[in-house]
């Protein structure tokens, strides 16, 4: 539970919400998932972004597509030196990460 130290005024056209933006501001939030149109308006608040949870997924599915994206060539990469000239196996047979659609 997060009690807010401040009460902010924040959202100006719904000030129901200000105590929203308080809670977030307490918890060191980077980002509040919502569906509510006045906090979405906002777009951020003291960099806190307003996201919607469509938003959110997309943005955690890149950072995670990156991250497996880095290991895949990493480990790739070692596997090419590894190699002698005359291995041909498969690229299928290359250690990845489960969730790589590139393999």
């Amino acid at each position: 539970m997060v009690e807010p130290v401040i009460q902010v005024k924040a959202v100006r056209d719904d000030p129901n919400d200000d105590h929203v933006v308080s809670c977030a501001i307490a918890a060191g939030a980077e980002a509040f998932i919502t569906g509510d149109k006045h906090l979405l308006r906002m777009s951020s608040y003291e960099g806190i972004k307003m996201l919607r949870l469509g938003s959110f997924c997309g943005a955690v599915r890149a950072r995670a597509e990156r991250s497996i994206g880095r290991k895949h060539h990493v480990r790739q990469r070692r596997m090419d030196r590894s190699r002698s000239a005359i291995d041909t196996a498969p690229k299928s047979e290359a250690v990845c990460e489960p969730a790589c659609q590139e393999c």
